[in-house]
């Protein structure tokens, strides 16, 4: 049984867009520009980065996403 490569943190598969025949890839910096960085934040919206903007795209959002919004450290 192959396993997926790409899963979101509910366990389901993201496919990329280049592996969708009707799909057309947003470049990233369009991606940044166009979708609210609280989107990488949710399942949905880290889906959708990755599947139509990439892998690198969806890491970078993450990476912002977590300059403007921290994890709360507090115990």
């Amino acid at each position: 049984m192959k396993m997926p490569r790409n899963v979101n943190p509910g366990g389901g598969e993201i496919l990329s867009c280049v592996e969708d025949a009707g799909c057309e890839i947003t470049s990233c910096e369009v991606c940044m520009q166009e979708i609210p960085v609280s989107a990488a934040l949710n399942e949905e919206g880290a889906d959708y980065i990755h599947h139509f903007c990439g892998l690198d795209c969806l890491e970078s959002w993450r990476r912002k996403a977590r300059q403007e919004f921290p994890p709360n450290t507090a115990a």
